[in-house]
């Protein structure tokens, strides 16, 4: 069996879904005071490899925390599919 993409190729490319699956707008959220987030907004196809970076500390295991709904945003909404999240 032989590919003709490479995994390489293939980030940051759409699989043939076009339809939109994860809308973020707006996302804060904040703990004890503290901000966390503030302002995120992302659109996310179907079928999209994404990578998410930053240094320690950024916000990136709380942004997915707030994707799969373990944490409430304090501001802004994310919309998966049919289902929609807000403050």
């Amino acid at each position: 069996m032989t590919s003709t993409n490479s995994a390489s190729e293939m980030v940051g490319h759409r699989l043939n879904q076009p339809s939109r699956t994860i809308e973020i707008d707006s996302l804060s959220y904040e703990i004890d005071g503290k901000r966390i987030l503030r302002d995120v907004s992302a659109s996310l196809d179907a079928g999209e490899f994404v990578c998410l970076l930053g240094a320690n500390g950024a916000g990136k295991s709380t942004l997915v925390q707030l994707l799969a709904g373990e944490l409430q945003p304090t501001g802004g909404t994310v919309s998966c599919a049919d289902a929609v999240q807000t403050t």
